[in-house]
């Protein structure tokens, strides 16, 4: 089973980027984050994977993941 939702260090090595460039990526809408606790980059904010995939394959996310 695939995760669903990635911690920041996996995203920064599987982008090869650093924590900031993914926080500019999220800003942007080319990333998407779940945050349980409500307050955005707050811990426990996650990234969904589904639009990491979907960056790495197009360089941002299609309109109906960001609705998922």
């Amino acid at each position: 089973m695939k995760k669903a939702l990635l911690r920041f260090d996996e995203v920064t090595s599987i982008l090869g980027c650093s924590r900031g460039h993914v926080y500019d990526l999220l800003r942007d809408g080319r990333l998407k984050a779940h945050n349980p606790n409500g307050r955005p980059g707050s811990r426990g904010t996650k990234i969904v994977a589904a639009s990491v995939e979907s960056y790495l394959e197009n360089g941002q996310i299609s309109a109906d993941q960001w609705n998922e």
